[in-house]
């Protein structure tokens, strides 16, 4: 399809996809929708995979610190505290208590 194509498909679509919060289109759905719920999913499993991680050693901590920081400073600017989603909001919990160890 043709670049123009593809804008009025998306255009057509969003409506009907703006809320989806897929985990298995969660692309898709974030780049036809733009959906809020599609981005908190997104924030919710890195964080939970961030989390989960390993930490040997003190190049993988400082390494998995800046991950946290960029997480915590994306989650702040895409949602303001009052609309986080309660997932989200959990997740950003954990995140903030990791810092410290």
């Amino acid at each position: 399809p043709t670049a123009d194509a593809q804008v009025q498909a998306r255009a057509i679509l969003a409506p009907l996809v703006r809320g989806s919060a897929s985990g298995a289109l969660e692309a898709a759905a974030l780049d036809a929708s733009r959906s809020p719920e599609a981005l908190a999913l997104r924030l919710v499993r890195e964080a939970d995979e961030l989390l989960a991680g390993s930490i040997d050693g003190d190049d993988a901590r400082r390494r998995r610190g800046a991950r946290l920081e960029a997480l915590l400073r994306e989650i702040d600017a895409s949602f303001a505290a009052a609309s986080r989603p309660t997932a989200l909001v959990d997740a950003r919990s954990r995140l903030v208590a990791s810092m410290d160890r």
